[in-house]
């Protein structure tokens, strides 16, 4: 007890004349930029450890505050915008972080989008080629970017009216996505980068509001086949 005793006391009088502490190897050494320095050669920090629904839980989080998610084994950082996730380079020690983060999901016709994509809706890709972790179908036309980060995302549907398609994320039309055809009956294909610092965005691939008509995905084109649309999804960093 007294050895407790002696170190609050010690404790208070470092912070009162230097407002620095130091915990770990050489306490006698203390670098003059820090306001706490813990100095370890074979330990580490062990922070705060929350489920997802824990964090969604806090409220008046401040700016700044780290914690270790333990659902989806994540640090996370309170920002301005929310809370993110911090990026973790791919030459990082563990090797499962080098495996890319992609995803392919289609729609067969006939049998899917039998219904028009009317102004305002998403094209619907209910089936899924290949994913890895890191991309979510949460329903036939709606896919969540569980990270941060940079993504390419290309996409090909046929449809037998004149019209466009855009690349919606969070609920907003990217404008620099849209893409379109003046005539005919053939396919409306995109290709672009989206950026997105939020945990969990939304993507979809829509039928812009406010456009003239809605699209028929079309089943049949040029042969006897049935036709598929695809979206594809790729984690650049």
């Amino acid at each position: 007890m007294r050895n407790v005793l002696l170190a609050f006391v010690l404790l208070c009088v470092i912070s009162n004349t230097s407002a620095q502490v130091k915990i770990g190897t050489n306490p006698g050494t203390l670098n003059t930029n820090s306001v706490l320095e813990i100095e370890s050669t074979g330990k580490g920090i062990l922070l705060p450890r929350s489920t997802t629904a824990q964090v969604n839980s806090m409220s008046n989080v401040p700016k700044g505050m780290l914690l270790f998610n333990t659902t989806d084994s994540t640090l996370y950082l309170k920002r301005d915008t929310g809370w993110v996730m911090i990026p973790v380079s791919a030459r990082a020690v563990n090797p499962t972080l080098l495996s890319p983060t992609y995803a392919d999901f289609f729609a067969l016709m006939p049998g899917d989008n039998q219904s028009p994509v009317f102004p305002g809706t998403a094209v619907e890709f209910p089936q899924t080629a290949v994913t890895t972790s890191g991309i979510v179908k949460v329903g036939p036309s709606s896919f969540y970017l569980e990270g941060p980060g940079t993504y390419q995302v290309t996409f090909t549907v046929s449809v037998s009216e004149a019209g466009q398609l855009i690349v919606a994320l969070d609920g907003i039309d990217l404008s620099y996505t849209a893409v379109g055809r003046a005539n005919g009956s053939t396919q409306i294909s995109g290709s672009c980068i989206i950026t997105t610092n939020t945990v969990y965005s939304m993507l979809e691939i829509k039928n812009p509001a406010g456009n003239p008509s809605a699209l028929t995905v079309t089943p049949y084109a040029g042969g006897f086949r049935p036709v598929s649309a695809h979206l594809v999804i790729n984690r650049l960093k």
